[in-house]
Parts: structure tokens; sequence; C-alpha cells
């Protein structure tokens, strides 16, 4: 993928939410980034999995890294982040299942969620929970 189309994807994604929408999953995503990094890291996202009660196995979870970082770097930026979420259908149900997570659930309670970070592994998959 060259950076040119990396661009008109993350732009059209842009436009798939609304501002009020873009705001929010703003918020969010700073949340999520509590040091001010200016980005995302595997540990960050595996705490926005906690909050949106996603259940992966490692393997999974490995595959939503990839498929989020799209330049590569180990990091997610916001407009990344954005990318991802506007996938759709059933070869991302990740994807799915988080946006509609966080754009229904309140700030505080996904960051509540995440500050909990008790990760069992239930039948082989990596249990993610939260106070949603």
């Amino acid at each position: 993928m060259t950076s040119s189309s990396r661009t008109n994807s993350s732009a059209s994604s842009a436009t798939c939410f609304s501002p009020w929408e873009l705001a929010s999953l703003k918020v969010v995503y700073h949340q999520f980034d509590d040091r001010h990094k200016g980005y995302l890291n595997p540990d960050d996202l595996l705490r926005v999995c906690a909050a949106c009660h996603l259940i992966l196995t490692p393997e999974e979870f490995k595959t939503l890294v990839l498929v989020m970082d799209s330049n590569g770097d180990g990091r997610f930026s916001f407009e990344e982040f954005v990318t991802f979420l506007a996938l759709s259908g059933p070869e991302h149900p990740d994807a799915v299942q988080m946006r509609e997570r966080l754009m229904r659930a309140d700030v505080a309670s996904l960051t509540a969620g995440a500050a909990l970070g008790i990760l069992p592994f239930v039948k082989g998959k990596l249990f993610v929970g939260s106070c949603l």
C-alpha cells in the first residue's frame, strides 16, 4: 500500500463518521493514550479490546494489530484507529464490535474498564472484560 492510498483510505474512512462521532472517538483514543504519546501501542490496544469485551486468542490479537497498523511502525495513530473502526463486513467482526461498543459507551465506563486490566484466559481464549 502506498502512502497516497493510505491517505485516501484514511480520509474516506473519516467521512463515514459524523463530526460528533469523530470527536467522541478522539476523546476515547486519548483516554487510552494515557501517557500522551500521540499514538497507541499494542498494550494500549489490548486495553481498548478489554473495554470493548473482545474475546481474542493471542493469534487473533496479532492479526488485529497487523490489520490496524497500516504503516507497520508498531504504533496506532488516530487515523489508523479510525480507519480500522470504519471496516465492516463478516471479514472484520472485531472492527464492527469495537466500533459499536466505543460509539455507545461513555468515556468514564471505558476508562474504568481499561484500568481494571484483568485479562484471564478462558477456554484457550484471551477473555477481556470490563465494567461496561
